[in-house]
């Protein structure tokens, strides 16, 4: 899973600071749901799932949409996109890898037994400037 970690933070995050993994678990699920929660003291998260049966799924919540953070609007939206959702739904495969930033809240919804080996990442090496007094190596 380290691989396709780095490969999000590189090719996606597009930053230079390495990752270190700091915690890793695995969950068996069967016809049992996840409460919304993030991951604290975290940089990004990842969900391997190892194996899937049924109609599992994981959900994705920004609580506001990026439109609604600027401005709290009830629009009609055409077409869901990045810009206009604040959930996200997505049904699990086996063999599937989701890579997300740990801050983001997300639940699981489970009809069918699915096992998951989770992990999340911390950023390490030099962050900040000196200059603007944000400088920190850890």
């Amino acid at each position: 899973m380290s691989y396709w970690v780095n490969k999000y933070k590189d090719k996606i995050l597009q930053i230079k600071n390495e990752l270190r993994i700091v915690q890793s678990w695995s969950t068996i699920n069967n016809n049992s749901n996840h409460h919304l929660h993030a991951h604290k003291n975290s940089f990004i998260s990842c969900s391997f799932y190892v194996e899937n049966e049924g109609l599992n799924k994981i959900v994705f919540n920004t609580g506001r949409s990026l439109i609604e953070k600027c401005h709290y609007l009830d629009y009609d939206i055409k077409e869901y996109n990045a810009f206009n959702s604040a959930t996200w739904t997505f049904d699990i495969i086996q063999g599937m890898i989701i890579i997300f930033l740990s801050n983001l809240q997300h639940e699981s919804i489970n009809n069918g037994k699915k096992i998951m080996i989770g992990s999340n990442y911390f950023i390490t090496g030099k962050l900040g400037k000196n200059e603007k007094l944000t400088y920190l190596e850890i």
